[in-house]
């Protein structure tokens, strides 16, 4: 093949790449310009944050009251 049907083959292709629509079908109707729930996204902060925080000074406090050294 010589090298100009290859550059015009690319050609082709890239013009063909740019007039298919993109495909939506993969959203399944969910919006992707809406903002998320700001007040859901820090509850759940706060209340794994504080989960964790009660595991540990569980933790800390079996380790230095019910463990004799």
């Amino acid at each position: 093949m010589s090298k100009q049907f290859e550059e015009n083959d690319l050609s082709i292709q890239q013009r063909n790449l740019k007039e298919t629509p993109p495909d939506f079908s993969q959203f399944k109707g969910k919006r992707l310009d809406k903002q998320p729930n700001l007040l859901v996204d820090g509850l759940v902060h706060v209340v794994l944050t504080g989960f964790g925080a009660a595991l540990l000074l569980g933790i800390v406090y079996v380790l230095f009251n019910y463990i004799n050294w």
